[in-house]
C-alpha cells in the first residue's frame, strides 16, 4: 500500500512518529519513496522507527542495535536511511550531516530572503510613495507575509538543529 505524505528534512521528528504510528496500526514500512512510503500489512507492533539523513551511503558498522530497512537517495544529495530499533539500549549518532545540510540550507534561506523581501519592499513602497497606487501597498503587505513565512520556516530549522 503507497501512501503520499511528505516531510520536510527538519521535519524527521514527525517522520518518526508518523512511521510508528502506522507499525501501531498494523502496516510496516517497506520502502521510502521521496513523495510517499509504500508499507505492507502486519501484525500491530510497538516498531521503533528512526529516520537518519547521512552524506555517506549505508555502512552496517556505523548503526550497530539497528536494522536497516531501506535507504533512500535524496535527489538534493546525500541519503535517507530508515531503521527499525532492535536493541532498546542502542543509540544513533547525532544528525551531524543533517545539521550541516540544514544550517547550510538556513543561511541561504537568510541570505536570499533578505536581499529579495527587503528590496522587494523598498521598491514598492518607493513606488507608492511617487505614484499614489494603492496596488503597491498590496503587494508591499504581500512582501511582509512572505517574510513572516520565512521566519516560521527559519525558527523551525533552528529548532530541528538544537534537538
Amino acid at each position: 500500500m503507497y501512501v503520499k505524505k511528505e516531510f520536510a528534512m527538519y521535519e524527521y521528528l514527525e517522520e518518526e512518529a508518523y512511521l510508528n504510528s502506522m507499525a501501531q496500526d498494523g502496516k510496516c514500512l517497506v520502502k521510502a519513496i521521496g513523495d510517499g512510503f509504500e508499507f505492507k500489512e502486519c501484525k500491530e507492533s510497538d516498531h521503533e522507527y528512526r529516520v537518519v539523513y547521512s552524506l555517506d551511503e549505508y555502512s552496517e558498522e556505523d548503526y550497530p542495535g539497528f536494522e536497516l530497512v531501506d535507504t533512500f537517495s535524496s535527489s538534493k544529495g546525500g541519503y535517507y536511511h530508515y531503521f527499525l530499533q532492535k536493541d532498546p539500549q542502542a543509540v544513533l549518532r547525532k544528525n551531524e550531516d543533517r545539521n550541516y545540510k540544514l544550517d547550510k540550507d538556513l543561511k541561504r534561506i537568510e541570505r536570499f530572503s533578505g536581499i529579495v523581501i527587503s528590496s522587494l519592499m523598498i521598491l514598492f513602497l518607493y513606488l507608492f510613495y511617487t505614484q499614489r497606487n494603492p496596488i503597491y501597498l498590496i503587494i508591499v503587505v504581500g512582501a511582509i507575509g512572505l517574510g513572516v513565512f520565512v521566519l516560521k520556516i527559519r525558527s523551525k530549522i533552528i529548532a530541528s538543529i538544537q534537538r
